[in-house]
């Protein structure tokens, strides 16, 4: 598809002359390629439909994301995974649209974040950093039923006591560790379906595609509700201005339950990764065998 627009014109002011005449046309013509690829961008996309699309167009078997286990998953892989536990986990919370993540930096909560955009399910993230009021706030803030954990990130990050408050909260845990007894043959069947036929979700674009919280600073935190559009946006915005490619390796530093100003750019970066081919270092991974069981 082409996209034509509008006529621009450069204003130069008199008093600029010469060399810093080009300059300053070199700036705006620059402006005005950024400017053009943004505006020629398709941000009415579906998180998940665009992770398929650039499966699509750069390789199903090119690996594009590892954490410190230093065993990386290619876009093949992540879209099975994110298939199989997706239906899982739209069957054992079927009337939940909002689920909490409360997982480490690493594969297991790309999968799971994945897999909930896969059935139209928005992932809550939620930080590990916070103290116990403020983890329950939250919870009771985007009234989460169900929360999706680790007994190995809980064990080594000392969060018993988040744990211990999430229970007496009634909210239900989730381990990953436990969760293959929920994934029958007929999950693992119809999510190999699903990725055969390449099935993109239902959302629209307008629809909720993940919450966070800010840190709290001033008070219990607030929910941030961002659209598959939000962060399409976001993700344009920053392509239109960096140059990437597939040689390049972006190492995330940056927690996507953790979510500082702008508040788009945890998760923008994670997804961002994923949509251009880039291939991705996480930066912390305490669960290790928490996808074993499964497949």
């Amino acid at each position: 598809a082409h996209a034509f627009l509008e006529p621009k014109h450069f204003t130069i002011p008199e008093n600029i002359v010469g060399r810093e005449q080009r300059s300053y046309i070199s700036m705006q013509l620059y402006d005005l390629m950024a400017d053009m690829m943004y505006s020629t961008s398709n941000i009415q996309e579906h998180l998940f439909t665009s992770l398929l699309e650039a499966a699509k167009l750069h390789g199903w078997h090119h690996k594009i994301v590892e954490d410190i286990n230093r065993k990386p998953l290619t876009y093949n892989t992540l879209i099975k995974k994110a298939y199989i536990l997706g239906k899982a986990y739209a069957n054992q919370m079927n009337k939940e649209d909002y689920v909490g993540l409360f997982l480490p930096n690493g594969l297991a909560n790309v999968v799971s974040f994945f897999a909930l955009q896969s059935v139209d399910k928005v992932p809550v993230m939620l930080n590990f950093s916070q103290g116990v009021q403020q983890v329950v706030s939250c919870i009771k803030t985007v009234k989460l039923k169900t929360v999706i954990t680790s007994h190995q990130f809980i064990k080594m990050a000392h969060l018993e006591h988040l744990e211990e408050a999430m229970l007496k909260n009634k909210t239900r845990l989730i381990y990953l560790e436990e969760f293959s007894k929920y994934i029958s043959l007929k999950d693992k069947w119809q999510g190999y379906k699903k990725h055969l036929a390449e099935v993109k979700p239902t959302n629209p674009s307008e629809k909720p595609a993940v919450v966070l919280f800010p840190s709290g600073s001033e008070g219990m935190p607030k929910a941030v509700l961002l659209s598959h559009k939000n962060l399409q946006a976001n993700r344009y915005q920053i392509t239109s201005v960096m140059a990437f490619n597939s040689s390049d390796v972006f190492f995330n530093a940056l927690p996507s339950q953790i979510p500082e100003y702008p508040l788009e750019v945890p998760i923008s970066n994670t997804f961002l990764e994923f949509a251009v081919l880039i291939r991705m270092l996480k930066k912390l991974a305490v669960s290790r065998a928490i996808f074993q069981k499964f497949f």
